[in-house]
C-alpha cells in the first residue's frame, strides 16, 4: 500500500516536472520560429505556459484513466511559476516582498501536505469525481467534461487569483516602494486565512483521531462551530488578500495591462468554492450510510457551508 503510494506520487510529480520542460520547449524552441508568436507580451506567455502543462496533464491522465493527477495542480503551479518570477526578492532583501512569498510557499505547502496524505496511491480518484462522472454515465463525454471542469476552468481561475502577485513581481520596479496600507491589509488577511485553514485543518485532525471506528459523530466544535467549511473560507480569504496585496499596483498600472484586472480572479474562486467544492462535500455527507443522518442535523444547526454564521440555537 505505501509502496504503490510513493510510485503513485513519483509518477504524478514526473509527469509535471516532463509537462514544464514541455512548456520551457514551446516557447524558447518552437514559438520562436514563427513571426506571430514573437514579442508576446507577458500575459499571453502566461497562458500558453498553463496550455501546454494541462494539456500534457490531461493526456497523462487519459492515459492512467485517472483524473488525481490534477489534484496537485495548484500547489504547483503556484510554487514554480510564482517562485521564478518572485523569489529575486531574496536577493534585494525587500522585507515585504519576502513576507508574500513566505506565506504564499506556506499556502501551497499546506495543500501539497493535504494531498500527499489523502491520496492513497491509483486507482485512487477522489469521490467527487467518482460522483460528478457517475452523472455524466458515458466514458466517451466524460473526457472531454472533465477536460473543461476539472482542467481548464480552475486553471484559469487559479491563473486570474494569483495574476495581481504575477504583474506585481514580474515588475522589478515594485523593490523601491514602500507598501500601503491596502497592501499590509492584503498580507495581514493572507495570514488570518492561513491560519485559519492551519487551524480548521488541525481541528478536524484531532477530532477524527479521537473517534472509534466507524463512527457517526461529525465535528461540531471549534471553528467547524460556526462554518461547514472552515478551510474553504480560509482558502477563499486568502486568495482575497492576493487581490489587496496586488490591488495598488495594478490600479496605477492597469493602463498598461494587457488584463484590466479587477476582482474577478478572487471573485470567481469563491463563487467555485461555496457553490462547488462545499456543495459537493456537503451532499456527498448527507448521502452517508455512516454519518448522513447527523450530518442532517449538524447542517439545521451551523447554516452557512463556508461563510461563518453564529450556528442557530
Amino acid at each position: 500500500m505505501v509502496f504503490r503510494k510513493i510510485i503513485s506520487i513519483a509518477l504524478i510529480v514526473s509527469a509535471y516536472i516532463i509537462a514544464d520542460e514541455l512548456s520551457k520547449y514551446v516557447q524558447t524552441d518552437i514559438l520562436p520560429q514563427y513571426p506571430l508568436f514573437q514579442n508576446l507580451p507577458k500575459e499571453y506567455t502566461w497562458l500558453i505556459d498553463i496550455a501546454c502543462i494541462n494539456a500534457f496533464i490531461y493526456i497523462s491522465s487519459i492515459l492512467m484513466n485517472n483524473i488525481s493527477f490534477i489534484d496537485i495542480y495548484w500547489t504547483l503551479f503556484v510554487l514554480w511559476r510564482f517562485n521564478r518570477v518572485a523569489f529575486y526578492v531574496f536577493k534585494t532583501k525587500y522585507v515585504y516582498g519576502m513576507l508574500v512569498v513566505v506565506l504564499v510557499n506556506i499556502w501551497a505547502v499546506r495543500l501539497a501536505s493535504l494531498w500527499s496524505t489523502q491520496f492513497k496511491g491509483f486507482p485512487h480518484i477522489d469521490f467527487r469525481y467518482k460522483d460528478f462522472e457517475n452523472q455524466v454515465k458515458s466514458k466517451i463525454i466524460w473526457w472531454p467534461v472533465a477536460l473543461i471542469v476539472f482542467f481548464g476552468i480552475p486553471a484559469i481561475f487559479c491563473f486570474l487569483g494569483m495574476v495581481p502577485l504575477l504583474y506585481m513581481f514580474y515588475d522589478k520596479s515594485v523593490i523601491t516602494a514602500e507598501p500601503s496600507f491596502i497592501q499590509l491589509l492584503g498580507l495581514l488577511v493572507m495570514f488570518l486565512a492561513i491560519f485559519i485553514e492551519y487551524k480548521s485543518d488541525w481541528e478536524l485532525h484531532s477530532f477524527l483521531k479521537r473517534q472509534p471506528k466507524n463512527s457517526t459523530a461529525v465535528i461540531d466544535e471549534g471553528l467547524w462551530r460556526y462554518s461547514r467549511h472552515p478551510n474553504y473560507f480560509g482558502e477563499i480569504s486568502f486568495w482575497w488578500g492576493i487581490y489587496l496585496v496586488g490591488y495598488e499596483y495594478i490600479l496605477k498600472n492597469q493602463a498598461n495591462l494587457l488584463i484590466p484586472y479587477y476582482p474577478i480572479g478572487a471573485f470567481l474562486i469563491t463563487v467555485m468554492f461555496i457553490f462547488g467544492s462545499a456543495k459537493l462535500m456537503d451532499d456527498h455527507m448527507v448521502k452517508s450510510k455512516l454519518k448522513g443522518e447527523n450530518f442532517q442535523k449538524y447542517k439545521s444547526k451551523v447554516i452557512s457551508n463556508v461563510i461563518p454564521f453564529f450556528r442557530l440555537p
